[in-house]
């Protein structure tokens, strides 16, 4: 949401005739949009402004704190930042361009209209020319006794759908293919008599559009139509992101969360009988005033019936004026590291399960396929992929065999060619599934699908446990396609078949950083999360080093298409096995 408030700000100044700059020694406004959620982003974003001020050399520039952490601190900022321009909260962005002048003659707070309607901003400035976020709510009611947001971005209120359904055409036309619709609690959205269900609806039947996510969803309000939304829409991502925060009923009433661990419980198997192939996601704070080890355990076990595909967990801060910071915060720091270490080794150990024989061909069936060209396929190849999720392998290769009888292309014939293959191979057909992959490679050894073929061949001897013979087959492959991004799978399945390992998945990430500082790592991470991607924190053990990674692909130029994206963001980047 913050990334999204940034690219109104830059489209609002763009229009009033500022132009960005890339060295703040060349900027005449320096404005530092903030975030409150957690302590230590708040006191870091007021150190790295205090660091500005002070090495200041024009005193014409203007300096401004926007954002959360400007509308919980207000006018305090002035104080802790002498020669700060301007401080403007949450719901007066809309007036920057006017705010900075007035700032030019004597410092600025501004942080009214928190409870105000949003104004529709005429802005179509984007940082990401291929997905974009879009704000279809502000403000929360739900008032968790640990969260700072109703404080600092005031009441929930709900953009018209008229307007949502027009911002997003317009993106379509200017190229925009996935969109994120941005929201405290999405499921309470309403405009009228539409909900989000109905705003869902609305958005999938945009043309152009080809992918909508959205975040994030309550507990309290998720609901079996949400669900059945997930399931049969399109566009929709096949994922939901549900914050959990703790497993005992006890913490969850002293958090004001509205549900029970039993209920959430009921949620997620009702999803997952909908939509088995379902990705959920969860975010868990361990420490929370008054949480007993009885607690954390009730946490603990509600988390291994769960099994989330990712979890994010943080450590409890108070962060007055939310409820909770009038309670004692008597859970010692070295409990609260120790339960968030035991909480992320598990969430690591779930997601490392996750990746068995029982899946991995399908995770590496979509990841060499690349997802965008799969749901660009034809109408039967959407529906094998819908059945491959919902493991109903024998359905999905009915729906395969049906393109390979048609009359289509040779390229959505190989398609169908390799998930037919993976189809088989689900169900334990080696051999059968080892002929279409075959018949792609007697298309020859440039077939876009050749070298995924050949990598089929090799895994489904190891699965069937012939390692001698999948052992030549690797061999051969890394003869054979030198140059395939699938190398370093290849030598990693071959390195498991030698050394007579277990069949498992490798993959590859990108790297923004290392640190000695796990704190800072953390940051980092927290910020790309903040931005919508899948980050985590990698210890280097032995090393002292925290690497900050994003993503995990089978296919090595996915990942490098995610390096381009997060270049152009300014983050300096690398690609790593």
């Amino acid at each position: 949401m913050n990334v999204r408030d940034s690219e109104i700000v830059l489209g609002i100044l763009k229009q009033a005739g500022y132009v960005p700059v890339d060295t703040v020694e060349e900027a005449d406004v320096v404005l530092f949009n903030t975030c409150s959620v957690r302590r230590h982003a708040e006191q870091r974003a007021i150190s790295n402004m205090g660091i500005l001020l002070k090495r200041r050399q024009a005193k014409t520039k203007i300096y401004g704190m926007i954002g959360c952490t400007a509308q919980a601190l207000k006018g305090d900022l002035f104080q802790h930042l002498p020669g700060l321009s301007l401080v403007c909260g949450t719901g007066e962005i809309h007036r920057l361009p006017e705010l900075i002048e007035q700032a030019r003659q004597a410092p600025v707070l501004a942080c009214g209209h928190l409870n105000g309607d949003i104004p529709e901003i005429s802005c179509d400035y984007r940082q990401n020319k291929a997905s974009a976020s879009v704000l279809i709510m502000r403000g929360c009611n739900n008032f968790c006794s640990y969260c700072i947001v109703p404080f600092v971005r005031g009441k929930e209120r709900s953009r018209q759908a008229g307007d949502i359904v027009q911002e997003i055409e317009a993106l379509a036309r200017e190229g925009i293919k996935e969109v994120m619709l941005l929201g405290q609690n999405v499921n309470s959205y309403r405009d009228k008599d539409v909900d989000f269900v109905d705003l869902l609806q609305q958005v999938n039947a945009i043309d152009g559009i080809e992918k909508i996510r959205f975040m994030t969803s309550h507990p309290k309000d998720a609901s079996l139509k949400l669900f059945e939304a997930i399931r049969d829409l399109g566009k929709v991502d096949k994922h939901l992101h549900l914050p959990l925060q703790s497993g005992s009923d006890r913490i969850l009433k002293l958090m004001n969360r509205g549900y029970t661990a039993k209920k959430y419980l009921g949620l997620i198997k009702q999803l997952r009988k909908l939509l088995p192939g379902c990705r959920i996601s969860t975010d868990i704070i361990v420490g929370f005033p008054g949480e007993k080890e009885a607690d954390f355990q009730k946490t603990l076990r509600l988390m291994k019936k769960i099994r989330c595909a990712a979890a994010y967990i943080f450590k409890y801060s108070p962060r007055p004026p939310a409820q909770s910071a009038d309670l004692i915060d008597d859970v010692p720091k070295e409990v609260k590291e120790k339960r968030h270490r035991i909480i992320l080794n598990l969430q690591r150990s779930i997601s490392k399960m996750a990746k068995t024989v029982k899946v991995v061909i399908l995770i590496l069936a979509f990841s060499f396929l690349g997802v965008g060209q799969l749901f660009a396929a034809s109408d039967s190849l959407k529906r094998a992929e819908t059945l491959l999720l919902k493991e109903a392998y024998p359905e999905a290769a009915k729906e395969c065999q049906r393109v390979l009888s048609g009359g289509e292309r040779r390229r959505i014939k190989s398609k169908a060619q390799y998930l037919l293959g993976l189809s088989l191979l689900k169900q334990g057909k080696f051999e059968p599934a080892r002929e279409n992959f075959r018949q792609i490679l007697r298309q020859g050894r440039s077939s876009e699908f050749s070298d995924d073929a050949a990598l089929g061949i090799a895994d489904s001897y190891f699965l069937a446990g012939e390692a001698s013979r999948a052992q030549v087959e690797y061999e051969q492959f890394l003869k054979d396609f030198k140059h395939s991004e699938l190398i370093p799978l290849a030598r990693e399945h071959l390195n498991q078949c030698t050394q007579g390992t277990a069949y498992n998945n490798s993959y590859f990430s990108v790297q923004l950083g290392c640190f000695s500082n796990k704190g800072n790592a953390e940051n980092l991470r927290d910020e790309l999360i903040h931005r919508g991607y899948q980050a985590y924190i990698v210890d280097s053990s032995g090393a002292g080093l925290f690497r900050v990674l994003v993503g995990k692909f089978n296919n090595r130029l996915q990942a490098e298409l995610l390096e381009q994206k997060l270049k152009k963001q300014g983050y300096a980047t690398k690609v790593c096995p």
